[in-house]
């Protein structure tokens, strides 16, 4: 029997000889107009997928097995570990991932030859190229770095299994979802370089990579809404978004893509800003690598990033070439993007629009400058410090408000120019509402600005959103006669893409309640030994029996608690911690209490297993569930963008209901609604010794909210957050620290001086360092008059050219001729 390692490597050895044949053949088939020839390099590029694809189900195979005689199934797979999670190994692993990765992009270059060879077949050769490319350099990765059918030396008799925090629903469809997402993508970014090779700029590039980048931007959302569950119910500390340098690696494209989905309706409306879109989708396309380059080449810190590889040259290569090319086709055809009309008005869609943009790319810049920030005060200072939560949330939140206070004006807004009275049909009520809407959440008592903002912003955007709905709906009933419920399926049948768009702002909307409901956040830690109870935030939670449950895979210890309002038993929970065999790593497994206005989130720390003395940490997270209710409804938005339009009516919504009854059976399995989780912390309430109520409690506990754990398992956790053992070894230090007279900056030195800048949760508020932080908040409200000034310059410069005649385009005479033609006639 020939061994899998020799047979996989083989074909990895094959594949890439062919996919240098499907790139080389593919431009000299254009250039020498030789059909066979281009058919030929289609052909190589189909047998490059089928041999990825065999080389994916024999990796598959090789976990299913138990072949062990594989470095990669050795490190990733147990005889233990379940089924389910064996097929997961497939991108557990940095070798894995790539091959993984590999084939997704071989998959969409097969679907784009089968479906562009009739419709565009001048960009054939370049897409067919540019792709058969992109495979070349992973597929290189493979051959010459790191090849996942690697053969062991010495088989071992079982493997290290996966990582206790991997075993998870989540994790199943996290990666590939964020995958699908990364090397889609590359589809419009080859028909970008296409239509650019070959000068067709007009809309007709635009059009053809629409689904492609929706689908593409479907499975990145996905994936960031799978990775926030995953952290929520896997990680133990609570919350979904850390800002951690993965996680960060695929919000990056998110946002560029995002705005690209905004300023191409402009391209495609008023036939402006098509030097900017090509832009923006290349450099989508290069953040895709980026973060490739970022979680697999061990320049950032990350409990999700994969161990420090020797990729980094490879990555740095391609993006290098990325660049060069992209960049070289641009400047070369400037003047075939040239926008065909200008900027009438300051106050109007476009400008709304661009607006829009400034901020996304501002946003993306923070996440870079944040993400990077360790490695370039390494390099500038010779410490690697790093940046925190608060530092993102500071930057973030205004971004946030501004982007949504866009989403309620850009639509309501008229392109070209807006008149006062415009304003007053479009805007006024939800302006009116959203202003009273702030007076009464302040009168509610709800005072932080980001809550207050957010939730006032909510109310005005919401209404703005309905009365689109309102005026479809009773334009539909006039038009045909209808019942209202009947308009409003009219409305995603006829006009899909505005009211599929509209739904994904609802989503967007609930999204923002659930990120301004965890200002709220509560968090307690406690112990009790079994029969006693605890009183917080109005709840009581009972300390039932302890229990202990044992395997060949993991070894568990857990407690039963109720949860009681007044007599009354809310719900029973177990979290637990455990002790996985294999790999030899604990972890803890929160057990969650969800109900639409909060959460209620308790993890069980270290137990005494003598007196079954449990140490707990409960946390209350308000309207944290409007965020995956938020993200099913965005994903719904999307799939209603992706239906055909029918612009005769009605036909049948049997497909539309069945395809939102799939959807609805699809998300509930994966809803962290019914998920539990696991996080890698050991000891106990590290806050047990003190007394809640002291003011030593608080002091210690601010302090330590600004120090990184270092127990190497936390996830970044701060000391406040963490309750490991070692945490509460650090507590024991400051309060040690600070019974010898020390004040707070001389803690912080003194963790400095032990672990290095990378302990502190925010850089230091001195020299350089203060400078770096400061940057992006210096430079929002910087770049965002910029964006204004620049609009009106550009505008007064366009009607200067108009007063002095020159060089006015003919269409814009045209339709300015036609528009004064009307006027008199009027």
């Amino acid at each position: 029997m020939i061994p899998i390692s020799f047979l996989g490597s083989h074909i990895l050895a094959l594949v890439f000889p062919l996919a240098l044949y499907s790139f080389l053949t593919s431009f000299v088939a254009e250039k020498k107009s030789d059909q066979g020839m281009l058919y030929s390099a289609g052909k190589a590029t189909f047998f490059v997928f089928f041999l990825l694809t065999f080389a994916v189900l024999l990796l598959i195979g090789a976990f299913i097995t138990n072949e062990f005689g594989l470095i990669y199934v050795a490190g990733y797979s147990s005889r233990s570990l379940p089924l389910f999670f064996k097929v997961t190994g497939l991108w557990a692993g940095l070798d894995g991932s790539i091959l993984f990765w590999t084939w997704l992009v071989s998959l969409y270059s097969v679907i784009v030859w089968s479906t562009q060879k009739n419709r565009n077949p001048d960009w054939l050769p370049t897409l067919n190229g540019v792709m058969s490319f992109i495979i070349l350099f992973f597929v290189s990765i493979m051959v010459f770095a790191n090849n996942p059918f690697a053969p062991s030396l010495h088989t071992p008799p079982d493997g290290k299994g996966l990582n206790p925090l991997l075993q998870n629903i989540a994790m199943v469809f996290h990666p590939p979802s964020l995958y699908l997402g990364f090397t889609g993508f590359s589809v419009p970014f080859s028909f970008a370089l296409a239509a650019l090779r070959t000068r067709r700029l007009d809309s007709a590039w635009i059009d053809a990579t629409r689904r492609w980048v929706i689908v593409a931007w479907f499975f990145l959302t996905l994936g960031l809404i799978l990775g926030g569950a995953w952290a929520y119910v896997e990680l133990g500390w609570g919350g979904f978004w850390a800002w951690d340098p993965v996680e960060n690696a695929a919000l990056m494209p998110w946002l560029l893509a995002t705005a690209y989905l905004h300023s191409v309706i402009i391209q495609k409306k008023r036939g402006m800003l098509m030097t900017w879109n090509v832009t923006l989708i290349c450099l989508t396309f290069l953040l895709t690598i980026f973060g490739t380059y970022l979680t697999r080449s061990g320049i950032v810190q990350s409990v999700h990033a994969f161990s420090e590889g020797n990729l980094g040259p490879f990555f740095l290569g391609f993006m290098q070439l990325i660049i060069v090319v992209s960049a070289y086709f641009i400047i070369t055809r400037l003047n075939d993007l040239k926008s065909r009309n200008r900027l009438v008005s300051q106050f109007s869609k476009e400008n709304a629009f661009i607006l829009n943009n400034i901020l996304f790319v501002f946003a993306t810049f923070t996440v870079i400058w944040g993400t990077l920030f360790p490695t370039v005060s390494e390099w500038l200072t010779g410490h690697r410090t790093t940046v925190g939560i608060p530092f993102f949330n500071k930057i973030m939140a205004p971004i946030g408000l501004l982007l949504l206070a866009l989403m309620g004006i850009g639509p309501m807004i008229s392109w070209k120019k807006s008149s006062w009275i415009n304003f007053k049909r479009n805007l006024l009520l939800p302006l009116v509402l959203g202003f009273f809407g702030c007076i009464a959440f302040w009168i509610l008592g709800i005072r932080q600005w980001y809550a207050l903002g957010s939730f006032a912003l909510v109310l005005f955007v919401l209404t703005t959103v309905y009365l689109e709905f309102y005026r479809g709906i009773h334009a539909l009933r006039l038009q045909n006669k209808t019942d209202a419920w009947t308009a409003f399926k009219q409305l995603f049948v006829t006009s899909n893409r505005r009211y599929g768009g509209y739904v994904v702002h609802l989503g967007v909307l609930l999204i923002f309640i659930g990120i301004a409901g965890c200002v709220f956040k509560q968090e307690v830690d406690f112990a009790l030994k079994p029969g006693e109870v605890y009183n917080f935030a109005g709840h009581s939670f009972r300390y039932v029996e302890p229990l202990i449950n044992e395997d060949e895979h993991r070894t568990s210890v857990a407690v039963r608690i109720e949860i009681l309002k007044g007599e009354k038993i809310l719900a029973t929970l177990i979290p637990a911690r455990n002790f996985y065999k294999q790999s030899e790593q604990p972890s803890t497994e929160a057990s969650i209490y969800h109900t639409l206005l909060q959460d209620i989130y308790v993890i069980v720390g270290n137990m005494d297993t003598t007196t079954s003395r449990a140490d707990l940490r409960v946390t209350f997270n308000p309207l944290i569930s409007y965020v995956w209710v938020g993200g099913f409804v965005i994903l719904l938005g999307v799939v209603l963008l992706l239906m055909p339009s029918q612009k005769g009516g009605l036909k049948s919504t049997s497909t539309l209901a069945s395809i939102l009854f799939m959807l609805f059976l699809w998300g509930y399995p994966l809803s962290p609604v019914y998920a539990q989780g696991m996080h890698v912390e050991t000891g106990e309430d590290p806050f047990i010794f003190l007394d809640k109520d002291s003011p030593r409690y608080h002091q210690i506990k601010e302090i330590s909210g600004k120090i990184i754990c270092q127990c190497g398992g936390c996830v970044r956790m701060d000391l406040a957050s963490c309750t490991c053992s070692f945490a509460k070894g650090e507590h024991n230090k400051i309060m040690s620290m600070l019974d010898q007279g020390m004040n707070e900056e001389g803690i912080l030195d003194a963790f400095v001086k032990k672990y290095g800048m990378p302990v502190l949760t925010e850089p230091p508020n001195r020299g350089a360092f203060r400078l770096g932080a400061a940057l992006p908040l210096v430079m929002l409200p910087i770049v965002f008059i910029l964006g204004i000034i620049l609009i009106a310059k550009k505008r007064r410069k366009q009607d200067e050219v108009l007063v002095s005649g020159e060089s006015v385009p003919a269409n814009y005479l045209k339709k300015f001729s036609q528009e004064v033609t009307k006027n008199h006639e009027s």
